[in-house]
């Protein structure tokens, strides 16, 4: 038997199709994904090779939307996972969902193999519907929510992603709210222009100052609010005490930390990457773990973060490490940039340290 290589954990996004049922203005998948599948043998091929060489694994399975390859393909799944398990190994299982396919049979089958689910959905219906949409032009909010209600009734963990962008940044208040409302904790994720989302550019980016602004509103209510759920402004506080972020984009290791498997088996730093061959790491039909993960692409990646002259002498260089480097490729076309919205997340950051100082020293004045 193969001894297992590395200890600490890795998120291998699975993204068993780059189709999807929506059609949203700001995906970062392009216009016209192909119409590929992931077959049989490239499950197992992906599973017996992340299997062979990590002891813990999350897999978290992606798109496109991958509630489109029907429960059956998600039991093979982990019948592969059971299959190559050794004694000590952990997985977890997550799925990354628009929602609005989710039935009860769905619904069941996540609640029966302890799959946490996260849903799309940019808050109240007005907001929602101006981007997350059918091909049809349809309004998607009314099938999330009904996914979303059948989810909770059988007490699945799930949390919420909605993507900040000109069409709610003036209205996050009312996002917050909503998701308050259903108990839902809250990843909030900045667009950024690449794929879809690249055509309407202008449209929907907001500036790096106007992000950190309404960040920073948004912090002071969570910070004073225990019943609103954000899981960026968790770590960040978390990151401020350890001196270690593990937001993928803030932590410098994203290439060690994090994979994304595409329907053909090949494999690059993360999900954002799919496409860009110049930073495909190889494929498991062909090449092994320890052949991908000593690939140029993570070498690069890895070297990145001290590469960027701008951040070695940043205040915030140990949680931040640089910002995401896809961002930063999309935005200026290397990654050895720091991303478009550093100088606003170092006003977050700024905020919130001092806000994290005065509570402290408010506390040791008692």
């Amino acid at each position: 038997m193969q001894t297992l290589l590395r200890e600490s954990p890795v998120l291998v996004i699975m993204r068993p199709t780059e189709s999807c049922n929506l059609d949203c203005r700001y995906c970062y998948n392009a216009y016209s994904a192909p119409e590929v599948r992931m077959s049989e043998e490239t499950l197992e091929n992906s599973i017996r090779a992340i299997l062979s060489y990590y002891r813990q694994t999350i897999f978290l399975w992606h798109g496109g939307e991958s509630t489109l390859m029907g429960v059956d393909f998600f039991k093979q799944a982990l019948d592969f996972q059971e299959k190559y398990k050794v004694n000590g190994q952990k997985i977890v299982n997550e799925i990354q969902t628009n929602g609005t396919l989710l039935n009860e049979k769905w619904c069941d089958f996540f609640a029966e193999n302890n799959f946490y689910v996260g849903v799309s959905i940019d808050g109240p219906q007005y907001l929602n519907d101006k981007a997350r949409r059918y091909k049809n032009s349809n309004g998607t909010h009314k099938d999330i929510l009904k996914g979303i209600l059948m989810l909770k009734e059988r007490n699945i963990i799930i949390a919420g992603v909605c993507v900040l962008a000109q069409h709610n940044v003036e209205h996050l208040a009312e996002v917050v709210d909503f998701y308050r409302g259903y108990d839902i904790p809250l990843n909030l994720n900045p667009f950024v222009s690449s794929g879809q989302g690249s055509i309407f550019r202008e449209e929907l980016t907001i500036s790096p100052r106007r992000y950190a602004l309404v960040l920073i509103e948004l912090f002071n209510k969570w910070f004073e609010n225990p019943d609103i759920k954000i899981y960026e402004f968790w770590k960040i506080v978390k990151s401020m005490f350890t001196g270690y972020n593990n937001i993928c984009c803030y932590s410098g290791e994203c290439s060690r930390d994090y994979l994304s498997i595409c329907p053909t088996g090949e494999v690059y730093p993360c999900g954002r990457w799919a496409g860009e061959k110049g930073y495909c790491m190889g494929n498991v039909n062909f090449h092994s773990i320890s052949q991908i993960v000593q690939s140029k692409p993570v070498v690069q990646i890895l070297e990145r973060k001290h590469l960027i002259e701008e951040c070695q002498q940043c205040f915030w260089y140990e949680i931040c490490h640089g910002g995401c480097p896809h961002t930063a490729y999309v935005y200026t076309g290397n990654i050895n940039n720091s991303d478009y919205y550093c100088c606003g997340r170092k006003m977050l950051f700024s905020h919130i340290y001092q806000k994290l100082r005065m509570e402290l020293k408010s506390a040791v004045n008692f």
